[in-house]
């Protein structure tokens, strides 16, 4: 993510939840979310935001935190995924009662 994406975030979200932030403030906030996200494509801390968003009632902005937590399980739900595939498509053995293959 570049600072341009995370001022972007800030500015979404100031408009979305009912707390207004001065530019001051968004520059601020934009920062920590930078220094958080700063290894992530901005695309996954977009999704992120707005699976957050889709089932949010507090009414306050997202912490970074929930946010990281977002992206965390939904790519361990993608590699589980990705695993379930490859077994289920390239598996052509079996596995007997003591663990070993039967061949």
């Amino acid at each position: 993510m570049q600072d341009k994406d995370a001022l972007s975030i800030i500015e979404h979200l100031s408009a979305l939840y009912p707390r207004r932030l001065c530019a001051e403030e968004k520059r601020r906030i934009a920062s920590i979310w930078l220094s958080v996200f700063r290894d992530e494509p901005a695309g996954d801390v977009w999704r992120a935001l707005v699976e957050f968003i889709k089932h949010d009632t507090s009414g306050f902005m997202p912490l970074p935190a929930k946010i990281y937590e977002i992206m965390t399980e939904a790519r361990a739900g993608k590699a589980a995924r990705e695993t379930e595939h490859i077994f289920t498509v390239n598996w052509t053995g079996s596995i007997g009662p003591d663990g070993y293959e039967n061949l």
